[in-house]
């Protein structure tokens, strides 16, 4: 419930015009991005709906993975709509340790997955630089999800991967450098949570906790669309 209240008031935020709305002589412009993620698979936490199955049956550990991208940005009126590719890595490793069940061993997940982002935004504190100094964007993303998987142990359990995922991100951007011809350099931050994609004896569809999510971070160039 508090995270729809907290996209809700984001929403709300973005078709307000906010403070010092943008004008609505601005151009398209391309956004460039890259930095580091943390996140992919989130795996059920809660193993209650499991009866008999012991609370440290199974752990997750996840590890920094890269991410790249490329956008287009059109305005309209005082929002934008934006839409690109992205692309992201998450390696991962699932540690079971369950002598209810009979698992034991571990699974190393390597997911790489290639995003196509649907969002509106609107920028703020224009100034010298009409896409504005500081922006938000929500909406739909929808991901494709390519994994290598491999395991070690007696006895790991069945699993599946999901071939398509999606969910709703938002992203922050500040963008501090401005340079002649438009073009401008800051940094980003953004976040996701999304459906299931690994599914197995502890992740099911119908467990709340078990889905998709990601924290992202980096550095993002924009330049006018007509500079190309």
């Amino acid at each position: 419930m508090r995270t729809h209240f907290f996209f809700l008031v984001v929403f709300m935020i973005l078709f307000s015009g906010g403070c010092s709305p943008l004008k609505e002589s601005r151009s398209s412009w391309v956004s460039f991005q890259a930095g580091g993620n943390i996140g992919g698979i989130v795996e059920n936490t809660d193993l209650t709906l499991l009866p008999g199955t012991p609370v440290d049956a199974y752990t997750g550990a996840s590890r920094t993975g890269v991410n790249l991208s490329m956008s287009y940005h059109h305005p309209i009126h005082k929002i934008e709509v934006e839409t690109g590719i992205e692309m992201m890595t998450h390696p991962m490793t699932l540690t079971y340790n369950d002598p209810v069940n009979q698992f034991f061993g571990t699974r190393s997940i390597s997911l790489t997955q290639i995003q196509i982002p649907f969002r509106v935004g609107a920028g703020f504190f224009s100034g010298t630089l009409p896409q504005g100094r500081f922006r938000i964007a929500l909406g739909p993303l929808l991901q494709y999800n390519l994994t290598d998987v491999s395991g070690q142990g007696e006895s790991l359990p069945s699993y599946s991967i999901h071939t398509f995922s999606a969910g709703l991100s938002l992203q922050f951007t500040v963008m501090p450098f401005a340079f002649r011809k438009g073009s401008s350099m800051g940094f980003y931050l953004g976040g996701y949570r999304g459906s299931l994609i690994y599914e197995d004896f502890y992740n099911h569809p119908d467990f709340q906790s078990a889905g998709s999510s990601y924290l992202k971070l980096g550095l993002v160039y924009n330049l006018p669309f007509r500079t190309f």
